[in-house]
């Protein structure tokens, strides 16, 4: 099984939530033994991704707050 180039390409994309569901997943059996469409959905579901770019976004946002809007 290919996991280190999957994990790799995950941080390349910056999908840094999706990366650590997978390895939730991998850690966990019962998951683990799961069909792959299924571990497929709940990556693609997880709010785990939604809520790391939502910190990265905010921290933008709050940068350009503290820098003035004209250098974002």
């Amino acid at each position: 099984m290919y996991t280190h180039p999957t994990y790799d390409r995950l941080r390349t994309l910056h999908l840094s939530g999706m990366l650590h569901a997978l390895e939730h997943q991998e850690q966990h059996p019962e998951i683990a033994a799961m069909p792959f469409l299924e571990r497929l959905g709940i990556l693609l579901v997880t709010d785990r991704q939604y809520g790391a770019s939502d910190v990265r976004r905010n921290g933008a946002i709050s940068k350009c707050l503290k820098w003035g809007l004209e250098r974002c």
